[in-house]
């Protein structure tokens, strides 16, 4: 005879084992690139330093020159402690610079020096030959935490400092010598 109908579907077996992973496949394209980021901030890394004019005055054998107080217009510290009066203490240990320049009134005696005075001792001497004119003393050196640092009349008589004129004949306040010091590196301590 003829096929009967199909009969109803049976109900569903149960779910066989995972099959193995297939390979991987190819890359995708790259996507679009993203917004920018915001602009990071900027600090600036400022040196310890010092920085002076000094005005006219005298100064004794074995004395200090007197530097301005500050803060003021003649003198900017930074990082560096000051007694507002003559001494500089280092705070940051590291490599710095020190020059100190100081105009010798006419009629200073002939081989009148000064030095650089570190923890009180004179070292870096510098002279004039001629008596009037202007000395420079420098140094580079590393300088530990509480090191302290002046400007030492290293003659055995007075010595005075003088400012100079301008081209009018006007005396110029503070031009009788200056003094700079900063840090430039960290240094073997």
């Amino acid at each position: 005879g003829s096929t009967g109908p199909t009969g109803s579907t049976g109900a569903t077996g149960s779910t066989g084992p995972t099959g193995s992973t297939g390979s991987t496949g190819s890359t995708g394209a790259t996507g679009s690139t993203g917004p920018t980021g915001p602009t990071g901030s900027v600090s600036a890394i400022l040196q310890p330093f010092a920085n002076s004019s000094i005005n006219t005055q005298t100064i004794a054998s074995g004395g200090l020159v007197v530097l301005p107080t500050a803060p003021g217009p003649n003198i900017q510290v930074v990082g560096i402690t000051y007694n507002n009066v003559d001494t500089f203490t280092i705070v940051t240990p590291g490599l710095y610079y020190l020059s100190a320049q100081l105009n010798f009134n006419v009629g200073t005696a002939p081989n009148s020096n000064f030095a650089i005075a570190i923890n009180g001792v004179p070292i870096a001497p510098a002279s004039n030959a001629n008596g009037a004119g202007m000395i420079t003393i420098s140094q580079v050196a590393n300088y530990a935490a509480g090191t302290t640092i002046s400007i030492f009349n290293n003659s055995p008589t007075s010595v005075t400092i003088e400012n100079g004129v301008n081209t009018t004949g006007a005396i110029q306040t503070f031009s009788a010598g200056s003094f700079a010091l900063f840090r430039f590196a960290d240094g073997p301590i």
